[in-house]
């Protein structure tokens, strides 16, 4: 299924060196199984013996963001904490194949002090989003939200 060889598995990982996830892939696999993936490192058994695993790195889906809220302006804690949040927000649950859900985006902007309404957000993979949809993110594929791709507009 998804596109894998028959009796293997596919690793989609984040994290460590490329050799350390390849000899943890290799010592925790049932023999016979194969992997499969993008990046292949060679690692050797315990007989000296070279074998070649497989797994994918996530690749990384630059989402921008365009906010327009309405804030109480004597409260506000300001359109960079606005922006910390929704940084935050994705830090903590943005992991491969995890869609950006705008409603979940929206509730992290509520948690800003000030914050008043959620007029609209606008999310996509380019400058100037114009979409008001969720952004589908397949299995092998990571949101990745930062400031520099957040453009908030808050009005009182």
């Amino acid at each position: 299924g998804d596109g894998i060889p028959p009796h293997s598995v596919w690793a989609i990982v984040l994290g460590g060196t490329n050799a350390n996830v390849a000899q943890a892939l290799w010592e925790s696999k049932a023999a016979g199984i194969n992997t499969h993936g993008s990046t292949t490192v060679s690692v050797t058994d315990t007989q000296g013996n070279a074998h070649s695993v497989k797994f994918t790195r996530p690749s990384v889906m630059t989402v921008w963001l365009e906010i327009d809220l309405v804030k109480d302006d004597v409260t506000y804690a300001g359109d960079t904490a606005v922006e910390d949040a929704l940084i935050a927000f994705a830090l903590a649950n943005y992991t491969p194949g995890v869609d950006v859900v705008l409603s979940r985006l929206v509730a992290a902007i509520f948690d800003v002090q000030g914050v008043l309404d959620v007029i609209e957000i606008r999310a996509g993979f380019a400058v100037s989003p114009v979409g008001t949809v969720n952004l589908a993110i397949d299995k092998d594929e990571l949101a990745e939200v930062t400031a520099a791709r957040i453009l908030v507009d808050s009005t009182f």
